[in-house]
């Protein structure tokens, strides 16, 4: 009867660590305004392609916007299958 309790209270704590260490990060954004109140630039942690540690990275709201844009066409694009690329 406790062996049954401790391995519940064991796999209970599990679960809501486990919960816990899923990446808060990721959505963290921090806006930088100017003295009018207008977001001058979006900061963010991303992490490179092959490695864990972040970095922080700023850019203004436009090239955030010209960024998503361009990955949704490549998206597009190799949905259709157009694989050719202008080199």
């Amino acid at each position: 009867m406790v062996d049954t309790k401790i391995t519940l209270l064991f796999a209970a704590s599990a679960l809501v660590l486990a919960g816990c260490a899923g990446g808060a990060d990721r959505s963290s954004e921090q806006q930088v305004l100017n003295e009018e109140g207008e977001v001058v630039q979006i900061c963010r942690i991303e992490k490179p392609t092959g490695s864990h540690i972040g970095r922080r990275v700023c850019r203004s709201p436009e090239e955030m916007e010209a960024n998503r844009e361009a990955a949704e066409g490549e998206i597009d694009r190799q949905r259709r299958g157009d694989s050719y690329q202008n080199w």
